[in-house]
């Protein structure tokens, strides 16, 4: 293999090998460059693959992204550089796989993802983070079903019945509710219990239409 394709010799930065140069930059004017290499981008991202086989494409590609998630972005750019065996240990907060997650989502980086939802199956988490969990993992498909398996409601039916109890009610629907069958009792910690509100039974209501 050229040594210029091997990458076991290519860093991420590493402007003696670098054939393309990515830009990103935010709304508010922030923006650096950094030393890239169109090998490693095209075989960890068919966003990066696509854009490169444009033939108006050059030797930069700009990245717009916002100031809440710019670090996020150049956490994906490194992870790219990183073996398969070292992107798990490369995370070290839920908030930051999490926002790794969304963008290597966006830019369809295949491997990277599969190791945030790794991550997020694994380790532990605050109750506070599990709302923003549900909101992001849900949106994957099936790759993610491990992660909201942890954070699915023991008593699934009972869940459902309580929200078309609602809708019902809301709605004026004439005729009786369903029976809330066996009582909803609370949950341990990261499990997705009824009292948390109707937004997190309405994802859960559109991932039980999806996967059965």
């Amino acid at each position: 293999m050229d040594e210029h394709n091997d990458p076991d010799l290519i860093k991420f930065g590493d402007s003696c090998r670098s054939d393309i140069v990515i830009r990103l930059k935010n709304r508010i004017g922030r923006q650096e460059l950094f030393h890239s290499h169109s090998f490693i981008l095209k075989t960890k991202s068919t966003y990066f693959a696509d854009t490169l086989l444009d033939p108006s494409s050059n030797a930069c590609i700009e990245i717009e992204c916002s100031e809440v998630n710019y670090d996020h972005h150049l956490k994906l750019l490194k992870c790219l550089y990183l073996p398969a065996g070292s992107l798990l240990d490369s995370f070290d907060s839920v908030r930051s796989a999490l926002g790794v997650l969304q963008v290597a989502a966006a830019l369809h980086c295949e491997s990277v993802v599969h190791s945030c939802v790794q991550y997020l199956e694994a380790v532990p988490w605050e109750e506070s983070e599990e709302d923003e969990i549900l909101v992001v993992v849900s949106q994957l498909g099936p790759i993610a079903m491990p992660v909201l398996a942890r954070i699915q409601p023991v008593d699934l039916v009972g869940t459902k019945s309580v929200f078309i109890s609602a809708i019902r009610f809301a709605t004026s629907i004439d005729g009786p509710s369903p029976p809330f069958g066996m009582s909803l009792k609370p949950q341990p910690k990261n499990r997705l219990s009824t009292c948390l509100g109707m937004t997190k039974t309405c994802h859960w209501l559109q991932l039980i239409m999806r996967y059965n």
